[in-house]
Order: C-alpha cells, then structure tokens, then sequence
C-alpha cells in the first residue's frame, strides 16, 4: 500500500512539472520579465505587500547594508 501511495505522489509530481514546463515553453504562462502581471499575482503582490517598510531608504541606510556583506 505504501509503494502505491509513494507511485501516485511521484506521478503526480512528475505530470506537474512537466505540465508546467510546457505551459512556460509554449507561452501560455509568460515568464518575461516585462509582461504585464496577471490577476492572482496582483492580488497576492498587494495582500502580503500591506505593511510599509520598517527601514527608510535613505543613502545612509543603503551604504550601510553594503559595508555588512
């Protein structure tokens, strides 16, 4: 029974990476950086993204992540 259960997760795996590879490779999902984005992306882009940036971005700021790295 585990054997059977492990087959179908593998299969279905497998038939969703290959359905997404030709969704991509025929178009059909743009994967372009300039497309305009889609209906569920502007919706989950504009729920999570509710919250202002606790880190003002100023030249002081941006200087300073770059003498951390």
């Amino acid at each position: 029974m585990l054997k059977g259960i492990l087959f179908g997760v593998t299969l279905t795996m497998g038939i969703a990476l290959i359905g997404g590879c030709f969704l991509v490779n025929s178009g059909l999902i743009p994967a372009n950086a300039d497309a305009k984005p889609g209906r569920l992306e502007t919706w989950m882009a504009k729920t999570s993204l509710k919250e202002q940036n606790p880190v003002a971005l100023t030249d002081q700021n941006l200087l300073g992540q770059m003498d951390r790295k």
